[in-house]
């Protein structure tokens, strides 16, 4: 790499300025790392042997301002992510690639490599919200990286520490509500901390209770986030899972009420919501969720009653009109057999009938069936009959052919 001066002190004086406006401006055009993410490195104190690598854990600081304004948005985010779980927009988790402990940079991020087509609504004092489709500038100062080790070969503490940090994550996304990463983050932070309680050193009192207490904010989060997403199923589930720790945390028993509800099981609900409100009579969600359960058994009831009404009215309107459910081949069959019927022959050219006049077809089939039924009798009898006169003439054959003598064994 070679440099040259363009204009006299002009670099020297635009690196100045990008060091104390923190724009970058020293940086020259930048290093574009994919179409629509640029980065700026502001302050290099690394090697590259240091960069963190994929599935490594970098912690680093995070300042957001407005490409076309300069106008902060937000500033000194301080995050802790591992790079590949996508934990952070895609525009920094790239650019984290290319930096290591020490260094600062700019990375400009299109929309698209930011925060989308959503935008980011503003939640603490002194943030500004971010619109849908706004280009933005992120300043990143990196403070540790850490190699890429499984989280099956982690020891304990190592352990928690990456459930404490997958729990922080889900928890901005939380508060953003993005609730499919926030779920993502929190079914991380769980499977980071199974059978940690089994373990030797979980037998210490304050392991034991940060175990605890991260089991049982990360499964009560992932239950209303999934209930968010409208997936009751998996927020009874974490719920559940909440209550097998800690039986009476009434967060988890409100929102497996209100699961158990949305899945129409409304006495379970009932259930639930009685034990938290047994335990927290103040608790105004729980009295809340309770009048909506009531009101929601009461029009289960009547649109149940609706239906049976109108079901009993319908049957019973058939019963006066004389319809039998019969099919309509032997329907057919039951018409055909009045029309060819002597007795329904019409003697003179029939007369052009009115719609009142007219018979309906299920008249014709009930009032034919009867006739019918006689029919199917007399044709039952006289097959037996037929059969009767078969056996005596085998009879008289066997005698005639053989003689009187000759047993019915013999002859068989």
């Amino acid at each position: 790499l070679s440099c040259h001066d363009r204009g006299g002190d002009f670099r020297e004086a635009m690196t100045e300025a990008g060091a104390e406006n923190g724009d970058g401006a020293g940086a020259g055009e930048g290093q574009e790392l994919m179409p629509g993410v640029t980065l700026h490195v502001l302050e290099r104190r690394s090697e590259p042997e240091s960069f963190a690598e994929y599935g490594g854990r970098v912690a680093f600081k995070l300042s957001c301002h407005d490409r076309a304004d300069g106008l902060e948005l937000f500033a000194d985010q301080a995050l802790s992510v591992r790079l590949g779980d996508g934990d952070v927009v895609p525009g920094v988790e790239l650019a984290l690639r290319y930096l290591g402990p020490g260094d600062r940079a700019r990375v400009c991020c299109a929309h698209r490599f930011a925060f989308g087509l959503s935008g980011r609504p503003a939640k603490h004092e002194g943030e500004r919200a971010i619109a849908a489709e706004q280009d933005v500038d992120f300043i990143v100062a990196v403070s540790t990286v850490d190699p890429n080790t499984p989280v099956a070969g982690m020891a304990l503490d190592e352990r928690l520490r990456e459930a404490d940090c997958k729990r922080q994550s889900g928890n901005i996304f939380f508060l953003y509500e993005d609730w499919a990463r926030a779920t993502r983050c929190y079914a991380a932070a769980l499977k980071a901390l199974e059978g940690a309680e089994n373990e030797e050193d979980a037998a210490e009192p304050d392991t034991a209770g940060h175990i605890h207490s991260l089991l049982v904010d990360c499964g009560n989060n992932l239950a209303l986030a999934h209930l968010r997403l409208d997936d009751p199923k998996k927020a009874e589930d974490a719920c559940i899972a909440v209550l097998s720790l800690d039986p009476a945390n009434v967060k988890a028993l409100y929102r497996a009420g209100v699961a158990t509800k949305l899945m129409g099981r409304y006495d379970e609900a009932r259930l639930a919501l009685d034990r938290a409100l047994e335990l927290d009579p103040s608790n105004k969600a729980v009295v809340k969720e309770l009048r909506n359960l009531q009101a929601k058994r009461l029009e289960y009831r009547q649109k149940d009653a609706r239906i049976a009404q109108a079901m009993g009215a319908k049957l019973f309107a058939k019963q006066e009109e004389g319809v039998v459910n019969t099919p309509p081949s032997i329907q057919g069959e039951r018409a055909r057999a009045l029309s060819q019927s002597p007795a329904s022959a019409p003697t003179t050219q029939p007369k052009e009938t009115s719609g009142s006049d007219r018979v309906p077809m299920e008249e014709v089939a009930s009032t034919n069936s009867k006739p019918l039924h006689k029919r199917q009798l007399a044709s039952s009898f006289a097959v037996i009959g037929a059969l009767a006169l078969l056996g005596a003439a085998m009879a008289w054959f066997a005698t005639v052919a053989w003689g009187p003598d000759v047993t019915w064994g013999e002859w068989w």
